[in-house]
């Protein structure tokens, strides 16, 4: 009898479980409403140097919804801007298909990539202009 009534409570919490898993949402909303505040005030134009090891020149970046271009001879369209779980990011069309992590806080926007493309072209840190 001991052991049916352990069973049966196994069964009962498994199943809660399963049904709180199941009706887990995640917060779209807030997500969106960061991806369009950083879509916002990215849009622009930004002055940043660039590494001393890649001649520590000041280049310029500027920002549209759909393009980011550099004084450095770059230029790329956004396909699109995403949330990465903790961060924005837009993917370029560039010919590595870059994904280019954007952080804008007041005037200063950070930004970082996963291609040499984004370390090539882009200074980490920029300011708004």
């Amino acid at each position: 009898m001991k052991i049916k009534a352990i069973f049966a409570a196994i069964a009962v919490a498994a199943v809660a479980l399963f049904a709180a898993s199941c009706t887990k949402t995640t917060d779209t909303g807030k997500n969106d409403a960061e991806v369009n505040r950083v879509k916002k005030a990215a849009v622009g134009t930004w002055t940043g140097k660039m590494s001393e090891l890649l001649g520590g020149k000041t280049v310029e970046v500027t920002f549209t919804e759909t393009n980011v271009s550099t004084t450095g001879n770059f230029t790329a369209n956004i396909k699109s801007w995403n949330w990465s779980g903790s961060k924005v990011y837009v993917t370029l069309d560039d010919v590595m298909g870059s994904n280019m992590y954007v952080e804008v806080s007041g005037s200063t926007m950070n930004l970082s990539g996963d291609s040499t493309t984004i370390l090539a072209n882009f200074p980490s840190t920029l300011t708004k202009k």
